[in-house]
């Protein structure tokens, strides 16, 4: 049998069932727009922005251009000079399609800078050398031979800038003045180097910038046959293709020197 409610539980039972009733007529007069707000449209330029859109922002003027110039270099190795575009770069770097042109005019002034650099990075490591110890050795012509080490590294390391370099990627290098200066001055190294010996009196009578000709051709299509795979120094009986480089040096050398008894080794 149930317990009957005693008067105090009894009275707080209706005070209950009166509170809901109250209620829910309250609720029934209110609008339902009211009770659940509609979802507010955010206005546009407070939408949140996409990634590439805050990635592009935050790029400083300097860090976009060394961006720009990075991605440009690793879509030439996969998609080959023909293949870019500065949409594509663009979208691998994560800025808009019009970003890279407050750098470049178009496409080919963009890999004349990436040449630029390239040459930049080859006189950086020349320049690096001590050539006033090296020319005081007793060979004649090791500050050459220092820097053509240096010049067959460069392009055995970097196969994609020494093309970009040296190759016809580029139409008309004289447009670029940056780009030609630059690659001036892997030249000048050379010169720099024979002079040293040619005004000893120990190099061949021939002007130096021509002595300097002849050896930059040998070591460069040296250096380009061994890039491209034309030639193979296992197959020219040569422990590795810097060995292959010292015979080759070597005979050069011969070539060079005014005196038949000064040694070219």
């Amino acid at each position: 049998m149930a317990r009957k409610k005693s008067e105090s539980e009894q009275e707080a039972s209706d005070s209950l069932e009166e509170l809901s009733a109250l209620f829910s007529q309250k609720l029934d007069e209110i609008p339902l727009t009211e009770i659940v707000k509609p979802v507010r449209k955010v206005p546009r330029p407070e939408r949140m922005k996409t990634k590439a859109q805050v990635k592009g922002n935050a790029y400083h003027h300097g860090d976009l251009y060394e961006a720009l110039l990075t991605a440009t270099l690793e879509q030439i190795v996969k998609h080959g000079v023909q293949g870019i575009s500065l949409r594509g770069i663009a979208q691998q770097v994560g800025v808009s399609a019009a970003a890279p042109y407050r750098h470049f005019a178009d496409k080919q002034e963009m890999i004349a800078a990436v040449a630029t650099r390239g040459f930049e990075m080859m006189a950086s490591e020349m320049q690096a050398l001590d050539l006033s110890q090296t020319q005081e050795l007793s060979h004649p012509l090791e500050a050459l031979r220092q820097l053509a080490r240096i010049y067959f590294q460069f392009a055995y390391q970097y196969p994609t800038y020494f093309d970009l370099m040296f190759g016809s990627a580029i139409e008309n290098k004289e447009l670029y003045p940056e780009l030609k200066t630059a690659s001036e001055k892997t030249f000048l190294n050379f010169i720099s180097a024979i002079s040293a010996a040619h005004h000893k009196g120990q190099l061949k009578p021939f002007p130096p910038e021509q002595i300097a000709l002849a050896f930059w051709a040998q070591l460069h299509g040296y250096a380009n046959l061994m890039v491209h795979q034309q030639i193979h120094w296992k197959n020219l009986g040569a422990d590795s293709p810097e060995a292959l480089l010292e015979t080759l040096l070597k005979m050069l050398f011969q070539g060079l020197l005014q005196s038949p008894d000064t040694q070219a080794d």
